[in-house]
């Protein structure tokens, strides 16, 4: 008998707790079906030269080859210059242009960018959360080549990079 009086005493107790649990949760809390993990946006963008505005990679008479531009970001916790990883670099087509696409990592704020053993530009970019997404998902905001504005919204759009040559 003493057994049924603590079992049926956890089972009100067990009942009571998750019940509180419920009724105290905040009506604004992420909804059930986001994931934990942050996805990556993809930063999509040509180089042009600075002074001709023509395409340095994707025009009838290229100034470079694709696979001469690679994408590099540091560490997370690396303080040198030295420490970077390289990000994949893939050619899209849209029905706009011919472009470059990658993946970027959704924390880092600053990319290296080389083409071939030249010296290294600097693309910084910052996100911000989708408005269009119940999930916390950020995507591409604003972005910056050689400290020259390049472009807003840069979600989902191709961003142009002049460079001098």
């Amino acid at each position: 008998m003493k057994n049924i009086g603590i079992a049926l005493a956890i089972s009100i107790w067990v009942v009571s707790f998750g019940f509180f649990q419920t009724s105290c949760t905040p009506s604004e809390e992420i909804a059930p079906d986001c994931l934990t993990i942050l996805l990556s946006d993809t930063l999509r963008f040509n180089l042009l030269d600075m002074d001709t505005k023509k395409n340095l990679f994707f025009s009838s008479e290229p100034a470079y080859e694709p696979g001469q531009l690679k994408l590099f970001h540091k560490r997370y916790a690396s303080t040198s210059s030295d420490d970077l990883l390289e990000i994949p670099v893939s050619i899209a087509q849209s029905v706009e242009e011919e472009h470059f696409k990658a993946r970027i990592p959704p924390r880092a704020d600053t990319l290296y960018l080389q083409i071939s053993e030249q010296p290294f530009d600097m693309v910084i970019y910052t996100v911000k959360k989708d408005p269009s997404n119940p999930c916390p998902q950020l995507i591409l905001d604003t972005v910056t080549f050689n400290g020259e504005h390049a472009g807003d919204n840069a979600h989902n759009r191709i961003v142009h990079f002049y460079r001098k040559e």
